[in-house]
Parts: C-alpha cells; sequence; structure tokens
C-alpha cells in the first residue's frame, strides 16, 4: 500500500480541519492580569480554595475509621 498525498483544496494547510480554529481568549488569557494587585488577589484566592480542599479532604479521611467501625461492627 502506498501513501497518497492529497491535494489541500482550500489553500491553507496549517488550519486545523475539526473547526478548532476560533480565537477565543482562552485561559490563559483570563489569567494574564497585568497588575500585580491583581495578580496578588488571584494567587490569596487560590491558596485559600487548597486550604479549604485539604481541610476538607483531612476531614473525610478522619471518618473513614469511624465508616468501617461501623460496617464491620454493626454498631
Amino acid at each position: 500500500m502506498t501513501l497518497v498525498q492529497r491535494s489541500n483544496e482550500s489553500g491553507n494547510a496549517n488550519q486545523p480541519r475539526n473547526g478548532n480554529d476560533d480565537h477565543a481568549p482562552g485561559f490563559v488569557a483570563a489569567v494574564a492580569l497585568p497588575d500585580n494587585e491583581n495578580t496578588a488577589d488571584l494567587v490569596r484566592r487560590t491558596e485559600r480554595m487548597a486550604i479549604l480542599v485539604v481541610l476538607g479532604l483531612s476531614g473525610w479521611l478522619m471518618l473513614v475509621p469511624a465508616i468501617y467501625l461501623v460496617l464491620t461492627h454493626g454498631i
């Protein structure tokens, strides 16, 4: 079997065929903040969210022994 080179009817070979060529700003453009105050605010919010996630996960992990006792001993 041989490979046949296809011709590009549109004339632009760099364009994706699946329509993913929208030029809407993505996540990087939304996070790219020029102000130091905005960057500091973004970092503070991220730190708070990380602390809440860690506390939530640790709370669920503390419940694991209680759930184990209830399921094994039927308390």
